[in-house]
């Protein structure tokens, strides 16, 4: 373990100093958004991350989430907006 390595007060005053400055972001944030948070990211934003590797025929989902699996799949870099004109 590593607080047989170095002290518990030096593992102690690396966790403090390690919290101080999110705790001051988190203060700073929940003053200037009204959340005390690090970020406005929500569940959709999650979703839209991890939507393109999940493999839904290994999890066992709940009814109301099925409709979020997507059977077709794009290989990763090939997707394309409506914008992005033709290749």
């Amino acid at each position: 373990m590593i607080i047989r390595r170095v002290s518990w007060r030096g593992v102690a005053a690396t966790l403090v100093m390690a919290i101080i400055p999110l705790l001051g972001y988190s203060g700073w944030f929940w003053l200037d958004h009204g959340q005390f948070a690090m970020s406005e990211s929500t569940g959709v934003f999650l979703y839209s991350r991890v939507m393109t590797f999940a493999e839904c025929n290994k999890m066992q989902l709940p009814v109301d989430e099925l409709p979020l699996c997507t059977t077709r799949r794009r290989p990763s870099g090939r997707s394309r907006s409506p914008t992005s004109g033709p290749r």
